[in-house]
């Protein structure tokens, strides 16, 4: 029977199973669902109606304690921190904030994220050390704000600017730079530092152009009309006012900052005696005002801003009557004004005894962990003293022996160097030998180079003398054709013209030959690239015609006629140009008995050619043998 039982319990407990599991999951995604939206909702009040933004940050708190959602607690806090900060509340809202700076400080806060569009919209599902910092600089506005708003504007700087060195140094967050970036310009008008004030709130308009929430669009608008409010220029204010309070309603959403905005413009008429326009400003902020909630600080302000207005009109009953609401609002704001900053100082104060216990301990532990260090440095001081002690020893014995070492090292190296100078000396001849072993293989192909001017010298030279023999023999006619004579002379000159030529150009190619011979003295000289190149395309052509009566190829020249003549060292230039234009002739050369061996043809369709060109490019010369 038990085992009867058993089994039918057993399988309805299967069956059951899936359907506790799947309402398990339905629980956790409306869960989910309604985080997300008592976020949202505790957001969007915040500015409009700030007893129902308290009122859903409660509820958002409750489920993600539900939900084990830690970084959700902590950005709910600092949210609920800033909005009772704004309602006058500073005693819970010091709280609020601790409480987040507390828990934004747990290592596994950002573990296991529920992923909602709120979160989507602010944080990054795939970096929680990003997360961390920037609600990190999100509590520190809002304690900004805190210290701001109970008298001390130094410690609000010093919390704004800390803020914003976090998220310069690790991130880039448009939203969050304007809010900091704007509570920064509202410290300093708070300080009377306008110029200051002014400079950071038109930062403020750019970062606003940059992002997507528009919620506080207008605001920094408004920001930069206090300031010329406080100025004294209250027609800049008025502009700034005006074009704040259209984007403000535009959006719809900011019922706070709408009524700011109205109350100084409020101000900004009563100024210029516009006493209806103030009046209308002044009713409009007052209605806004009374939406945010029963008991916002700023309802005596807009109690004051109507009895101005309705005094300036002359409606003194009116204005007594706004008056009196003003004192009595005024009292009772300030008696729980006293009671909050009590509270606020109390709760800092507590906050101070246990930073102090805090520090306290971690000094004791300090302590102790420096003691166990010194006994542990101490113990490692012995160990490494033996070591020192033994390596010392055995280091002297070395030394010892190094020396020895380096004695017959230093012999070596004498040697060596002996042997090294011995070398290059032998190196250097064996150089020469071969450019003189070089030289004489170019012999042949040289004599013929120098013979063909030699030629041109004995022939005209011959002219010469036959052309002095018809002048003489025309001079010693009775009459003379001096026409004749004088086309003898002009023959004679130009026969001398050509010897003088041909004679210089077997001079260069002798020069060419004892230049390649002699060994490079380094100096630079004014050298003719052009004909530098020529005399070696000549000499490395003849030459391979001398060692090789089968080589065939011919050779062109391209030379810039503008070149100028440039410092160089003819010898090394020469022997750089003769090594690229043999290599060339070889190239050729080779194709050309290639294609022989492989063709039958009658016409051979690849001419073997060098040509040599210099071409002047800029401050650059080009030689090209191509």
């Amino acid at each position: 029977m038990k085992y009867i039982v058993r089994k039918i319990s057993g399988y309805i407990a299967l069956f059951l199973f899936p359907i506790f599991i799947q309402a398990q999951k339905n629980t956790v995604m409306n869960d989910t669902a309604r985080l997300d939206s008592y976020c949202d909702l505790a957001l969007t009040y915040s500015e409009s109606n700030r007893d129902s933004s308290i009122y859903y940050s409660h509820q958002a708190l409750d489920v993600a304690g539900k939900l084990h959602q830690t970084f959700y607690q902590a950005s709910i806090l600092s949210d609920l921190g800033y909005t009772l900060l704004s309602n006058g509340d500073y005693a819970n809202a010091l709280n609020s904030l601790l409480r987040a700076d507390s828990l934004i400080e747990l290592k596994n806060i950002s573990d296991n994220i529920i992923r909602t569009p709120f979160f989507d919209e602010f944080f990054k599902i795939d970096s929680p050390e990003t997360n961390r910092i920037i609600l990190k600089a999100y509590i520190k506005n809002s304690l900004g704000l805190l210290y701001g708003q109970t008298g001390d504007l130094e410690r609000q700087l010093k919390e704004l600017f800390e803020a914003v060195q976090i998220v310069q140094t690790h991130i880039t967050n448009p939203n969050l730079m304007y809010t900091l970036t704007t509570n920064i310009a509202n410290a300093y008008v708070n300080m009377e530092k306008l110029d200051s004030a002014l400079y950071y709130q038109k930062i403020v308009v750019e970062i606003d152009k940059t992002i997507k929430n528009k919620n506080y669009s207008g605001a920094s608008l408004k920001a930069i009309g206090d300031i010329y409010l406080k100025k004294g220029n209250l027609d800049s204010a008025k502009i700034y006012y005006l074009q704040a309070l259209k984007l403000l309603e535009k959006s719809g959403q900011n019922i706070n900052y709408m009524a700011l905005t109205m109350f100084a413009l409020a101000d900004v008429y009563r100024g210029k005696r516009k006493t209806d326009s103030s009046l209308y400003y002044a009713n409009a902020g007052l209605k806004k005002y009374r939406s945010l909630g029963n008991e916002v600080p700023e309802m005596e302000e807009s109690y004051a801003a109507l009895a101005l207005s309705f005094q300036e009109k002359g409606k003194y009953d009116s204005a007594y009557y706004y008056i009196a609401l003003a004192k009595k609002f005024k009292d009772n704001l300030s008696e729980k004004k006293l009671k909050n900053l009590s509270n606020f100082q109390k709760i800092g104060f507590d906050e101070q005894l246990r930073l102090k216990a805090n520090e306290e301990q971690k000094i004791i532990t300090d302590n102790k962990r420096r003691i166990y260090l010194l006994i542990a440095g101490l113990g490692i001081f012995f160990i490494i003293a033996y070591i020192l002690f033994r390596n010392n020893r055995q280091k002297h014995k070395a030394n010892i022996l190094l020396q020895k070492q380096k004695e017959e090292i230093q012999n070596q190296r004498a040697e060596l160097q002996k042997s090294l100078t011995e070398l290059k000396s032998t190196q250097n001849q064996l150089v020469q030998k071969e450019k003189l072993a070089s030289l004489g293989e170019l012999t042949a192909g040289i004599a013929h180079e120098i013979q063909n001017p030699l030629n041109f010298v004995n022939n005209f030279s011959e002219l010469s003398v036959d052309l002095v023999k018809d002048i003489n023999a025309e001079i010693n006619k009775e009459a003379i054709d001096k026409d004749y004579v004088k086309d003898l002379m002009h023959d004679l000159t130009s026969n001398q013209e050509k010897i003088n030529h041909h004679g210089k150009r077997a001079s260069s190619i002798v020069k060419g030959m004892l230049e390649h011979s002699r060994a490079s003295t380094g100096e630079r000289e004014i050298t003719d690239i052009n004909k530098l190149a020529d005399e070696y395309l000549r000499l490395s052509y003849h030459g391979l015609r001398a060692k090789d009566k089968n080589f065939n190829a011919d050779f062109k020249t391209d030379f810039d006629a503008s070149l100028p003549k440039i410092n160089v060292v003819p010898q090394d230039i020469g022997r750089v140009l003769l090594n690229l234009i043999n290599n060339a002739f070889y190239a050729v050369n080779e194709r050309a008995k290639q294609q022989l061996s492989r063709t039958e043809l009658s016409e051979i369709l690849y001419i073997p050619l060098v040509k040599v060109s210099t071409k002047k490019i800029g401050e650059t010369i080009e030689i090209r043998v191509k």
